[in-house]
């Protein structure tokens, strides 16, 4: 190595900020990673009131939306 290298290397040793980029960013502005639940949703059915996760576009749980048609 250089000698402006260790230097370098030197005055990054104290901080953690090579490790985390984002280290001196405030929480709201830091980068999220994708949700574990993925594209599912929380929702109330509005018919019968179960509350339930869904990745359909509507409310309507399943077993209401089959009683319905």
């Amino acid at each position: 190595m250089r000698e402006d290298e260790e230097e370098a290397v030197e005055a990054l040793s104290g901080c953690g900020c090579h490790l985390d980029p984002f280290a001196t960013l405030p929480p709201e502005e830091r980068p999220r990673g994708k949700s574990p639940l993925g594209d599912l949703r929380h929702v109330f059915c509005p018919v019968c009131g179960l509350e339930y996760w869904t990745n359909r576009a509507g409310d309507v749980c399943p077993k209401c939306e089959k009683e319905q048609r």
